[in-house]
């Protein structure tokens, strides 16, 4: 498989300062996730970031201006914090190479950007790196550069990166995508044999980056609970940021024996536990899980992830 990281493409710092909140905050929760999604940053920028144009002057005087303002905070604090490396060049020195479509009409930091990327994917060496354009920005509108027989990915939203993790990599199955999106999430989930046995007996029905996409928004079910909020506000979280619907389940399950019985699982110490809260990233696609508390923090038990139990 291959490990992939990316570089940031300046798109959405230049101008920056005229764009509103409410078109940058989410610029940050989607961030967090290709942290998340990529194993943790590095985050490869040109050297030139540091001084890009954000329409009140250069990016790292104006955001160390911002960076306690709750509005610009989140998103200030990740670009801020790619201001001391690691830099494109840290990948080698760009080869003299022609890049198709022409990128000579570029910005001269995204012409060498883009065949430093070329170069080093040419080199095979490892990861690889792809081009993360959120904001848009010259050249953003592509979705592959290509250059010495090798082609460069252009990331401009979430699922443009699952194609490049998951997709072309061919069928999954359930089991691993249930492996490898849980094992991003770390000790944050606990993955019970009950959920391997159901991913084992289950053919997707939906897309592997929705189902990842399910187990990755846990995360944002246990930060809404940390904060205090109710569980059905904690839901609603967690389907407004990972995009998968979730739900608990209705009081005729809770009072039919058999259909109640499906959905308890053995949860380590906490012995049987009736795990009603469901995702949902497909048509019959379904994930069970369970929260707690376990030695002073709050945790995901995670028991089923298979076919709709009836």
């Amino acid at each position: 498989m291959i490990r992939w990281q990316a570089a940031l493409h300046h798109g959405f710092i230049e101008g920056i300062a005229h764009r509103s909140t409410a078109d940058v905050k989410p610029l940050a929760r989607v961030l967090a996730t290709v942290k998340v999604r990529l194993r943790g940053l590095p985050l490869y920028v040109h050297a030139s970031l540091g001084q890009c144009q954000t329409g009140s002057g250069p990016f790292v005087n104006w955001a160390n201006a911002r960076r306690n303002d709750p509005e610009w905070k989140a998103l200030l604090e990740l670009l801020l914090s790619t201001l001391s490396g690691p830099w494109i060049s840290a990948l080698g020195e760009p080869d003299a190479v022609d890049v198709e479509p022409s990128i000579v009409d570029y910005p001269e930091w995204l012409q060498d950007l883009l065949r430093t990327l070329i170069s080093h994917r040419s080199s095979g060496l490892s990861p690889a790196v792809g081009l993360l354009a959120l904001g848009g920005g010259a050249g953003s509108e592509v979705s592959e550069y290509r250059g010495l027989e090798v082609a460069v990915p252009v990331w401009r939203t979430l699922d443009d990166l699952e194609h490049t993790l998951c997709w072309v990599q061919g069928p999954r199955t359930t089991r691993e995508v249930l492996e490898e999106a849980s094992a991003e999430l770390g000790d944050l989930v606990v993955v019970l044999p009950s959920a391997r046995r159901a991913a084992d007996a289950w053919a997707l029905d939906c897309k592997p980056a929705e189902l990842h996409r399910a187990i990755l928004g846990l995360r944002y079910l246990v930060e809404a609970m940390n904060e205090g909020m109710s569980r059905e506000a904690a839901v609603t979280r967690y389907h407004e940021r990972s995009t998968i619907p979730m739900s608990g389940e209705t009081g005729d399950v809770a009072r039919s024996p058999n259909r109640r019985r499906q959905r308890e699982f053995e949860a380590g110490t906490h012995g049987k536990q009736y795990f009603d809260l469901h995702a949902k990233p497909g048509n019959l696609t379904r994930l069970h899980v369970w929260v707690t508390m376990e030695h002073g923090r709050r945790l995901v038990y995670l028991g089923y992830c298979g076919k709709h139990l009836t």
